[in-house]
């Protein structure tokens, strides 16, 4: 039986979101370490090259970066009518998708149409009817399969009833305008579409590595991973999976490099670790989160990426003389403002190469270690002069980096 879905929404479900149109000022660049500069875009060639006018260079290679943003002004647009969930992370706002085989259409709402794999999605979302609005409890399951990062070998499926959202595993064979089928206990069954919630697709195969791609940001809020191929002219290409298709340059807000000469610390797993039990409790160091479990926050700067750590707290990687550099801002993040004193130690091999004691009250400070030929890299943070009270210490932004050769 060919799997194939068509999702055609009613456009009494659409609404109104706002939106971000390119104001045409210089796009702000950000390198590897950390370091900003504007620019005139002019260009993005096969090899990787961005062509720059008005910038410090003429050219930088894109593996080089961290962030390509672009100056935007708010407008409005239409709200969309299908959420579209890509594996690995990101979301397109959609008015019309069309799965088939081994591909899907995705309709914008400029009109333009994205043709994907299939494998790239990972569930659908629809708008609920209104109709629906006054009985519909809150409902966090689809979202949970979603974020579910173990194998699925069916679909799961989503259902509006009377008793709320009803939630079945099987396959979805086809979406139209005025029927959905899918394959349940081995039976083919007919739902009407105004009952259908959603639906996250079965997940196998090896996790997905974003490693040389960027994370792009559209203006109408969508989002998601793919390879930069060219910039010519206001035409930005793009590949996903080996597959290309194209956007106007002006409808993209931001990109974000994973760039292949860096990895964020926190995106690895530590091959050793130590926290000794204090007075004060027990506090577990923290992927991308202060170790209170709060957002890292240093002067007032949000940091998407990082680690969050207390004193008496060791973390051991296994670099394999693979980098050339640590780069990090590291600083204090008390629960009560001004206190914390603790040192930030990073060693290579055994031996120590930077220790920087802080406290709640001074200015984040940023770092650049030197770890060429270091195999086992480990970060500490010691107790400073008030044992260990509220030491509370955020690497953010700690990152690995390998020099350009």
């Amino acid at each position: 039986m060919k799997r194939w879905r068509t999702i055609i929404p009613s456009l009494a479900a659409i609404g109104l979101v706002a939106l971000w149109a390119a104001s045409g000022r210089a796009e702000q660049l950000t390198g590897l370490e950390g370091v900003p500069f504007s620019a005139d875009i002019t260009g993005i060639d096969a090899g990787g090259q961005v062509q720059l006018a008005n910038g410090p260079v003429a050219r930088v290679d894109l593996q080089s970066l961290r962030r390509i943003g672009r100056s935007t002004d708010p407008v409005l647009a239409l709200r969309p009518a299908v959420m579209v969930y890509l594996k690995g992370g990101g979301a397109l706002f959609a008015q019309r998708v069309t799965l088939h085989d081994a591909h899907a259409s995705i309709e914008r709402q400029d009109g333009s149409v994205l043709k994907l794999p299939t494998q790239t999605i990972r569930g659908l979302w629809m708008q609920v009817p209104e109709a629906w609005y006054p009985s519909l409890k809150p409902d966090n399951r689809f979202m949970a399969a979603l974020a579910d990062k173990a194998p699925m070998h069916s679909d799961r499926i989503f259902v509006l009833t009377d008793q709320g959202v009803q939630s079945i595993g099987g396959l979805l064979e086809n979406i139209g305008p005025h029927e959905v089928h899918i394959l349940y206990a081995n039976q083919d069954r007919v739902l009407p579409p105004a009952r259908f919630y959603g639906v996250v697709l079965a997940r196998t195969g090896e996790p997905f590595d974003p490693t040389g791609q960027c994370f792009i940001s559209l203006r109408d809020g969508s989002t998601l991973w793919a390879q930069v191929r060219t910039l010519q002219g206001q035409t930005l290409t793009l590949a996903v999976d080996g597959t290309q298709f194209t956007v106007p340059w002006d409808s993209v807000a931001r990109l974000d490099v994973r760039s292949r000469r860096m990895v964020f610390l926190s995106d690895l797993d530590p091959v050793a670790e130590t926290q000794d039990y204090f007075p004060t409790g027990f506090w577990k160091w923290q992927r991308d989160k202060a170790v209170s479990g709060q957002p890292l926050v240093l002067a007032g700067q949000v940091y998407e990426k990082g680690l969050g750590m207390h004193a008496r707290c060791a973390l051991t990687y296994d670099l394999g003389g693979r980098y050339d550099a640590l780069a990090a801002t590291i600083g204090v993040q008390p629960p009560v403002p001004g206190k914390g004193d603790c040192e930030f130690v990073v060693s290579g091999d055994g031996r120590e190469l930077f220790r920087q004691r802080l406290t709640g009250g001074d200015a984040p400070q940023p770092i650049r270690v030197s770890v060429t030929g270091v195999q086992r890299l480990t970060l500490t943070v010691d107790p400073g002069g008030d044992l260990d009270l509220a030491d509370h210490a955020d690497w953010a932004g700690a990152r690995l980096i390998r020099d350009a050769k």
